[in-house]
């Protein structure tokens, strides 16, 4: 053979060899691209996926088709009054009183506190001057409702004073009031109300509710589960949006297992505002906190109105003072928030005992399992996940075309 023969069969090994690299290469690099594509768009639909397959809450039987389409109302949440109780009285009063009177205006259906009614719990004067103020909601038929802070504990770690001024007796008449817990106090309660076409439960929780407390409200949620649900608690959020230690406590014993009926979840204690959003499932879980106790005068008046357009699934936050007579504007303090995710069905109709019995499950000790398929922690309003999963996907990408130029030199140097 002569040496033409052998370089032609050499070249044609070579070229047979590239050939052999370069479409196992071709293809090597196709299903990386295509599982990174598929993975990050997978990955983001789960974020938002919409099952329409168990929908419960159902518009009110009770509702006419207008009242469907066209009546917005609000909900109020008066934050930490402490020192309005301990310095400022006037303050509360006046807050109390502009509620009442734009209470048809603006079509207030409910009002809550989170917590902290007096600086100290001891003090009777405290709890005579918020007791005062709020006697003014019960004279013009607001519906309200109260939970303790941790500053509403007296010296001796008891709530009498609390239950003495804001017991169940003063509640258990009322038509919205559903129950409360322990028995013979008020430290939990839910309530109950209708608005835009829907039912809802209203749910407040004591300063860092116990196992107990939590296996109560699931039980009261699991009769009444066609309503859309509010919680209120005092410590929940803290103001870079993380939940505290209660606050995990109550998301993972709680709302998280209920997500499909919880949608909002308001709270106190720390000194300024915060906002989270949470998906579970694809429900959107939105969480406020709001306590201006720092502010002048011990707060200067400020409430939040939540606006809620049920039509639309959407809600509107406004921070407004009528002691200043004026809004504070903000993106903390003024926003939207949709609902686009909440169920809807038939309303429960199976009544609940004014003083709700003992738990007769054993307390959730540990949190309930959330499904694999759930991405339940999205801080802050900005969903992270699908730019992680993006940069992920890019990653890949960039691995892959290394790979490439890897596999080129390695060709050259075997011609």
């Amino acid at each position: 053979m002569n040496s033409d023969e052998t370089q032609f069969k050499e070249k044609a090994v070579i070229l047979i060899k590239n050939f052999i690299w370069n479409e196992t290469l071709v293809l090597l690099i196709s299903v990386i691209l295509l599982s990174s594509f598929f993975i990050t768009i997978s990955s983001c639909d789960q974020l938002y996926s919409i099952d329409t397959s168990t929908s419960r809450i159902k518009e009110s039987e009770n509702a006419t088709e207008q009242q469907k389409k066209a009546e917005n109302f609000a909900i109020i949440v008066v934050p930490d009054t402490q020192y309005y109780s301990q310095y400022h009285p006037e303050i509360l009063t006046n807050q109390t009183q502009w509620i009442a009177d734009e209470m048809v205006n603006l079509n207030v259906l409910f009002v809550s506190s989170v917590g902290d009614l007096v600086q100290n719990g001891d003090s009777i004067s405290e709890w005579e001057n918020v007791a005062e103020s709020m006697t003014i909601l019960d004279e013009a038929g607001v519906s309200w409702e109260v939970l303790p802070g941790n500053h509403d504990f007296e010296s001796d770690g008891s709530l009498s004073n609390y239950n003495n001024y804001f017991g169940i007796s003063n509640f258990s008449g009322k038509h919205w009031f559903g129950g409360s817990y322990p028995n013979g106090t008020n430290c939990n309660n839910f309530a109950l109300f209708s608005g835009g076409g829907y039912d809802y439960l209203f749910f407040s929780f004591q300063y860092h509710p116990s196992d107990l407390v939590l296996a109560w409200a699931n039980e009261i949620i699991d009769k009444y589960p066609n309503r859309r649900v509010i919680v209120a608690t005092h410590d929940y959020l803290d103001l870079n949006g993380n939940r505290r230690h209660a606050g995990n406590h109550i998301w993972n014993g709680f709302i998280a297992p209920n997500a499909d009926q919880v949608f909002l979840v308001l709270s106190g204690h720390m000194h300024g505002e915060a906002r989270r959003v949470d998906y579970v499932n694809g429900y959107k879980v939105h969480q406020l906190v709001a306590d201006y106790q720092d502010r002048p005068n011990g707060g200067n008046g400020w409430l939040r109105i939540l606006e809620f357009f049920p039509a639309d699934n959407k809600t509107f936050v406004r921070t407004f003072s009528p002691f200043l007579k004026s809004y504070e504007s903000d993106t903390d303090s003024q926003f939207w928030l949709d609902f686009d995710r909440v169920n809807s069905t038939a309303p429960s109709l199976t009544p609940v005992p004014l003083q709700s019995p003992e738990p007769t499950n054993k307390p959730r000790l540990f949190p309930l399992p959330i499904p694999e398929n759930s991405p339940n922690i999205i801080e802050t309003e900005f969903p992270e996940q699908p730019l992680v999963l993006l940069a992920f996907g890019v990653g890949i990408a960039f691995l892959a075309v290394g790979l490439i130029f890897f596999m080129i030199s390695g060709f050259n140097r075997i011609e």
